[in-house]
């Protein structure tokens, strides 16, 4: 098989192993007949070792990549949802979350809007109870009244101090000096 030269048979070749120096290449010689034989026959004994170690390896890297995958996979998600949803250890933050304070003060009677309802510039929000406003504008409406008629009187009464004074009944002194009662 060999005439005295030293052939060792890998993966169905027969490899010339007499230069084993550590640059030189392996000299590899295909034989037409061992080849053809080994068609037909069981894998040998060193290539099933071979062939399982490629496996393993395979096997290790496609689990590799499949943690790898699964932890960035993780790593996308958990800060998607942080960002949609930030929270702390003791609550949640919302940035959306908005303060309204009515002009005036009372008791709201209806709430014109549902939770997360979209609202534009003008639309109402709340009703306020008017019956307070209408009893501070009649109270209101009644000082008003008051102050005019408290002006009518002082009015007459100045008009008719000041005919009396003319008509020389009544001296300069009697004549009312409040300047509200001038004007």
């Amino acid at each position: 098989m060999g005439r005295g030269r030293g052939y060792v048979r890998v993966f169905g070749c027969l490899v010339d192993h007499r230069h084993h120096g550590a640059h030189r290449p392996f000299s590899v010689r295909l034989a037409s007949s061992s080849f053809l034989s080994g068609i037909g026959r069981a894998i040998d004994l060193g290539d099933r070792n071979v062939v399982s170690t490629m496996k393993v390896r395979l096997i290790n890297y496609l689990i590799t990549f499949v943690i790898i995958g699964l932890a960035v996979w993780a790593g996308v998600s958990l800060y998607s949802s942080y960002i949609q949803n930030p929270w702390t250890r003791d609550g949640q933050v919302r940035a959306n979350v908005v303060g309204i304070a009515p002009r005036v003060s009372g008791p709201i009677i209806h709430v014109e809007v549902r939770d997360n309802q979209q609202v534009k510039i003008g639309d109402p929000l709340f009703e306020i109870d008017p019956s307070d406003f209408k009893a501070q504008v009649d109270v209101s409406t009644g000082q008003v009244q008051n102050a005019e008629a408290n002006f009518k009187q002082k009015q007459q009464d100045l008009d008719r101090q000041t005919d009396l004074y003319q008509k020389h009944v009544s001296a300069q002194q009697d004549l009312p000096t409040e300047p509200s009662v001038r004007a």
